[in-house]
């Protein structure tokens, strides 16, 4: 794409290129463009440098070089974004929402879930400890507490996040499905 010359782009879900380090970020900033749009609702998790990457594909010269950047007050940033930034604020989107209602559903493992859990736990217990005791710093370590703690995330949500193999629906997918099939039931709307 980056041989075409656009005269607009329209870039949705801004959010996938807020880290300048990635091929996406790279490749977008090759692209010709007469204008470009960002659309997102997310435009900062972490920290600044990702809104500054989202506009640099969008208006490079806003905000200039990340070392740049960098120095900019907190005040300077918003006072130049404020002519491009539309933000709803909760209050002013909600007239005539029904109210939210919240149900917590419990699920228990199955007993399948429950072995792939226990071995897992085993196995994360004795790498994660192994590779602490390798003199990590502390963003190294909160890495590696992530890293297994999603792992066991996973296979609470559904086996085959980890074993491709596996075929047989999760404990949640089951209860999620029979909880649609009774909010169709009885003409129910609901948000999952």
């Amino acid at each position: 794409y980056e041989k075409i010359e656009w005269d607009t782009i329209f870039l949705d879900e801004a959010q996938y290129f807020k880290n300048p380090q990635t091929i996406l970020f790279r490749s977008l900033k090759k692209l010709k463009a007469n204008q470009r749009f960002a659309l997102t609702g997310t435009p900062i998790e972490n920290n600044l440098v990702e809104l500054w990457s989202i506009y640099h594909i969008v208006l490079p010269e806003l905000f200039g070089k990340l070392d740049k950047f960098r120095f900019l007050s907190k005040e300077e940033i918003a006072k130049r974004l404020s002519v491009f930034l539309l933000r709803r604020k909760k209050d002013e989107i909600q007239l005539g929402l029904p109210q939210k209602h919240t149900h917590i559903v419990k699920i228990d493992l199955n007993q399948k879930e429950k072995h792939y859990y226990a071995a897992y736990l085993a196995k994360l217990k004795e790498e994660t400890f192994t590779k602490l005791n390798k003199e990590v710093g502390p963003q190294q370590q909160k890495i590696i507490f992530l890293a297994a703690l999603t792992k066991l995330r996973q296979i609470c949500c559904h086996l085959q996040l980890i074993d491709k193999k596996e075929q047989e629906p999760s404990s949640k997918l089951k209860a999620l499905l029979r909880i649609i099939h009774d909010a169709k039931q009885q003409n129910k709307k609901i948000l999952v």
